[in-house]
């Protein structure tokens, strides 16, 4: 099978692989459509450590085998995977807590992922998925992962929030804070990405820090810029909640005022990635426009260009359709 192979920093390839061989819980899962995640970029940047890999934890496709103790699962089936294989027995499994896993690993990152024509997955990694465009599929992931973020956020209906960077994720917590009844602004220096978010239904849209006049009861920092929460800090409002999604780099450190945190009695919190939300992102994905934020789709030949894609400005998520390598 073709398979997209990070080898080291700055360099992936199409290789050829055996397909892998089965367990007696798993599947063959043939790879129909993946998508090119922020944290794939960082791997092959080197801003995140990673043995050689198949790259991609964004994926769904359909069951073409299934191992003897399979249930409920049957060849044809098109399914979208959770990525994240979680102990299950560690303490911070049995508080609920699989995504902080400290023995986690992940399709994609750990062990071989999505960018290749076939993938053996564990059965209970496994979403069947109906009435969803096969092209949106892998957005499912990263949908969960927002939906995670928001519930850290507690929102309630009513209050103002405001969204830092237009990107997908950002956009993606731009149309779930809306449905949930909150009045959403958004900051964005990219121009097509303003546009888009205003048809979203961002109240406002402000192309740099220096437009924001106003405090906001729930700001969401989806940048992972050491400037961006600097900036998110400061335009919080007293009794606010901030919410740290983007990932900053390892290396880099901040400095606050406690005082500053006291004084407007400051909720910090963080969101890493999905906990336990990958069926509500199914249930919602149909409300949400994400057509129209699958910029580019490619073929897995073209992996390459995909990540030089990545460095546009103007992209917002790159799609790859894997089984059009055949």
């Amino acid at each position: 099978m073709k398979a997209a192979l990070f080898r080291s920093p700055g360099d992936i390839a199409i290789v050829d692989k055996r397909i892998p061989s089965l367990g007696d819980n798993q599947v063959l899962l043939k790879i129909d459509y993946a998508s090119i995640c922020g944290t794939d970029k960082a791997i092959f940047d080197g801003n995140i450590p990673c043995k050689p890999v198949v790259l991609g934890h964004e994926f769904s496709g359909e069951v073409v085998k299934v191992g003897s103790k399979v249930k409920n699962i049957e060849v044809g089936s098109y399914c979208n995977v959770q990525p994240n294989i979680a102990c299950g027995i560690c303490d911070i499994c049995r508080k609920g807590n699989p995504n902080l896993c400290e023995y986690k690993v992940s399709h994609g990152i750990h062990i071989d992922g999505g960018f290749a024509e076939y993938c053996v997955v564990n059965q209970d990694l496994l979403f069947p998925i109906y009435g969803i465009p096969h092209i949106e599929s892998p957005l499912i992931e990263p949908v969960a992962c927002c939906l995670h973020g928001l519930k850290r956020c507690n929102p309630s209906i009513g209050e103002d929030a405001l969204v830092i960077g237009g990107g997908f994720i950002g956009l993606v917590f731009l149309q779930l804070m809306k449905l949930r009844g909150l009045n959403v602004h958004l900051i964005e220096p990219n121009k097509k990405k303003r546009s888009l978010a205003k048809s979203l239904g961002a109240e406002c849209v402000f192309e740099s820090i220096s437009e924001v006049c106003d405090d906001f009861d729930i700001v969401v920092e989806a940048v992972g810029k050491i400037e961006t929460v600097r900036n998110a800090f400061r335009i919080v409002g007293r009794g606010g909640t901030m919410l740290l999604f983007g990932v900053c780099p390892q290396s880099e450190t901040l400095s606050f005022s406690p005082y500053e945190v006291w004084k407007k009695e400051l909720r910090i919190v963080s969101s890493r990635s999905n906990g336990h939300n990958h069926f509500d992102a199914i249930r919602i994905l149909s409300k949400l426009n994400l057509k129209d934020m699958i910029t580019h789709v490619i073929e897995l030949k073209d992996i390459k260009r995909g990540f030089k894609l990545m460095d546009d400005n103007n992209h917002i998520k790159i799609v790859i359709h894997v089984s059009e390598a055949e």
